[in-house]
């Protein structure tokens, strides 16, 4: 007995030295691939970079539409692979490297090619944007099932608020680096140093992740989940089941999907800025540095409402900020008030990715997250994908003003479907599968 006491002990402090490794191993790649997004911010140097290839609005907000295509579409297929294997880190780690080289090929690229070849340079760059998001969503229901195993639950709060935190202080520093950037040097050299330097993040990102432990799976569910989730087999049956079983859930998504209209503007706000609000090409920049501080500061806020009053609480005030920031850009002239804009939508961009992530671990089993990750996704996917494309469509043929003001009339709707739909609290199916 005697022996097994010790066993278990051992193993228990083992167990909580991978936990503190893995905090700080999982903790950096997520610091250093919020770095490499915002030196290559896809509301700010992206657009930027497409409207001097002679992009319309259209082309621009391809965007945050393609992004989101292969972030969100990809993740139902992938699900049910990620909660057959026993280890996903191997998984991870090939297909995270289509997030990370598309970054190095652009900077190239535009080298090469942005100057004299700008057609040719918009189809690579459109093309470069989209392989990345294919990756992120192939990898993202793997890589979120390696974070549920490898931190604690108890952890998971200020694993993410910590290091998004130190990302998002990282990304300032990033943000204003590409800024100086964009206003030392001519095109093409300004923006092909932002996306070489993104690379080089990415880089160490990549490293961090690979020194990460991944706990064993556990083999069996326990019983108590059996009458919970009918079917725990992988497959399309099994996930679209939850659909049905799961009410609180398909309500939630269903507020999710108005959120995702309210990105219509998202991808304009740059371009908008530049065209018809008065900022040069350096400013813009500088508004990039606006909104990663705000993302910054909104994971720290969001974590705090999220653990204190709920995380409906931070859907709901995050949907506001979409709309308020929309409605301003309506009108906005100068660096100052489209700061307030881009403050307002670097808090919304900020609950939206730290909430959409704890919100949806408040539904279903451990065994089943990634499934309700992927469901999430996929269901957000087409508002996320065609709003924006729709607001490019509208921008050129009747002018920013209506894009802007339907995406703060969405905003506002998001805010109430939150207040009416959002997790009060996991739902009862949910809490029965984790007894």
């Amino acid at each position: 007995m005697a022996a097994g006491l010790t066993a278990n002990s051992g193993a228990a402090r083992s167990q909580k030295r991978d936990s503190v490794w893995n905090f700080l191993t999982l903790g950096g790649d997520i610091a250093f691939f919020n770095l490499a997004l915002s030196i290559a911010s896809v509301y700010t140097i992206f657009p930027l970079f497409a409207s001097h290839l002679g992009a319309d609005n259209t082309i621009v907000s391809l965007i945050p539409a393609i992004r989101a295509l292969g972030v969100f579409a990809p993740q139902l297929l992938i699900a049910g692979r990620v909660e057959r294997v026993r280890r996903v880190k191997p998984m991870i780690l090939t297909l995270t490297l289509g997030e990370r080289f598309p970054a190095l090929l652009i900077g190239v690229a535009a080298l090469a090619l942005a100057a004299h070849h700008t057609k040719l340079m918009l189809g690579i760059f459109l093309l470069m944007t989209l392989i990345p998001s294919l990756s992120s969503g192939l990898t993202f229901p793997a890589w979120y099932d390696l974070i549920g195993r490898a931190i604690p639950r108890a952890w998971m709060g200020r694993f993410l608020g910590v290091w998004m935190g130190i990302g998002g202080a990282l990304g300032a520093l990033g943000s204003l680096g590409a800024a100086a950037l964009i206003a030392t040097y001519a095109f093409p050299l300004n923006f092909a140093l932002c996306f070489l330097l993104a690379f080089a993040a990415y880089v160490v990102s990549f490293v961090m992740l690979a020194m990460g432990r991944e706990p064993a799976r556990q083999k069996d569910l326990p019983r108590s989940l059996a009458p919970v989730v009918e079917a725990s087999r992988p497959g399309w049956r099994s996930q679209l089941a939850i659909l049905r079983t799961d009410s609180a859930f398909t309500r939630y998504l269903i507020a999710n999907a108005i959120s995702g209209m309210a990105t219509m503007a998202g991808a304009l706000f740059a371009v908008a800025g530049a065209k018809q609000g008065g900022l040069s090409d350096a400013e813009v920049g500088i508004e990039g540095v606006v909104l990663t501080v705000a993302m910054t500061l909104g994971n720290v806020l969001w974590g705090f409402v999220g653990d204190h009053l709920g995380h409906r609480a931070a859907l709901i005030w995050g949907s506001v900020g979409a709309g308020v920031a929309a409605a301003l850009a309506l009108s906005a002239y100068g660096i100052w008030w489209f700061g307030v804009a881009f403050f307002l939508l670097g808090l919304s961009v900020s609950a939206t990715q730290l909430t959409q992530l704890t919100a949806t671990g408040e539904f279903g089993s451990i065994e089943r997250r990634a499934s309700y990750i992927a469901l999430m996704s996929v269901t957000y996917a087409p508002f996320a994908v065609g709003a924006p494309l729709l607001g490019g469509w509208m921008a050129d043929h009747w002018g920013y003003s209506l894009v802007f003001a339907l995406s703060a009339a969405f905003g506002l709707l998001a805010a109430l479907a939150f207040a009416l739909w959002g997790p009060r609290a996991a739902s009862p199916q949910s809490e029965a599968a984790r007894q």
